[in-house]
């Protein structure tokens, strides 16, 4: 039986360097990386459809930041 990898290559060099960190600094600096990707994202939802409308974007920014995948990825 054959094991292979299904992450495409430059994964392993994206993770290399939590591998070389300690597990608690590593699991840490995961975390804030994914929240400030994840708000990063929120951003540029909010700037492409701010102007069409400006009060439903702000909702879903805070509506994705208290979901519960939101706090599972924090917590």
């Amino acid at each position: 039986e054959y094991i292979y990898s299904q992450n495409p290559p430059f994964f392993f060099l994206l993770l290399t360097p939590f591998a070389l960190m300690p597990l608690e600094l590593s699991f840490k600096v995961w975390i804030i990386l994914s929240v400030l990707s994840g708000l990063f994202s929120i951003h540029l939802l909010n700037k492409n459809f701010e102007d069409q409308y400006p009060r439903p974007t702000m909702l879903f920014a805070i509506a994705a930041l208290v979901s519960a995948p939101g706090w599972i990825c924090i917590n």
